[in-house]
């Protein structure tokens, strides 16, 4: 019994470093793109900033635009839409939508906050 058991365990040893040795290429080529560590990684991406993507191994940032103040308020609108409609069945979402492409979002928003308490 105990023969046998060192047998298995051999033949795994010797099956798992084929194993290594069948991809050890394959690991030196990704160990060269890489970083060595996740925090080299992290503290490569802080010095860069926030606005830069990474392609290829050269940074480029990447242009920052200008909000007007009518699209900002359009898009906090969408948000509070899309928040309140979240809570609501498919039956007011529906009718809520409807509300929303006929007279817009001001008067959609009171119409599903009015239905948020109605289920």
């Amino acid at each position: 019994m105990k023969k046998d058991i060192h047998r298995i365990l051999d033949d795994l040893a010797e099956g798992i470093e084929e194993l290594r040795n069948s991809l050890e290429p394959l690991g030196r080529l990704f160990r060269e793109d890489l970083p060595r560590r996740a925090s080299a990684a992290r503290k490569r991406s802080r010095k860069v900033g926030k606005t830069s993507r990474r392609i290829g191994r050269h940074v480029q940032k990447s242009a920052s635009r200008r909000i007007s103040a009518g699209v900002r308020e359009l898009r906090s609108m969408q948000a509070r839409y899309m928040t309140v409609v979240r809570a609501l069945s498919k039956a007011q979402k529906q009718r809520v939508k409807k509300i929303r492409e006929s007279k817009g979002y001001e008067e959609a928003l009171k119409l599903a906050a009015s239905l948020r308490g109605k289920k």
